[in-house]
């Protein structure tokens, strides 16, 4: 999950900002309940009028409901146009799955038809930005 400071606490090393930290004991110099974790799912959050489904891909609270407040918007999908599908922000999709957000099952579809996992598998196996592009771009040899 991601690392949020609730208190925003400059001692803690996630926060920076110049408040004290309810949470901090300054006799024993530790910080209590500071950081907060929570699950981030990668998913969709349909936005389109009835009969014509239009979904965001966005990062979210997984507590938060389907339609709700989204960290940070992804991308969209428009299951009603073939031509043109989807439009994904590969860079920060990659950013938050290192970050720990879990797609949804809907999702990972998607992720999987854009390349996005094959990537983000290549990534987790300790290949560079470099030998990634290589080894997407080589012709398949069987």
């Amino acid at each position: 999950g991601a690392l949020i400071c609730k208190a925003k606490d400059p001692k803690c090393g996630i926060c920076n900002l110049n408040k004290k930290c309810k949470y901090f004991n300054s006799s024993k110099k530790i910080i209590i309940f500071c950081v907060i974790f929570f699950k981030t799912k990668i998913r969709f959050k349909r936005i389109g009028r009835r009969n014509r489904p239009f979904y965001r891909m966005v990062v979210m609270d997984s507590r938060k409901r389907r339609d709700g407040a989204a960290i940070e918007q992804l991308g969209w999908y428009n299951p009603i146009d073939t031509d043109h599908s989807y439009d994904l922000d590969q860079d920060r999709i990659l950013h938050w799955l290192g970050e720990g957000a879990e797609p949804t099952d809907a999702a990972k579809k998607l992720l999987r038809g854009a390349g996005i996992s094959h990537r983000w598998h290549l990534m987790n196996q300790g290949l560079n930005e470099s030998d990634i592009e290589k080894y997407i771009n080589s012709p398949i040899t069987v």
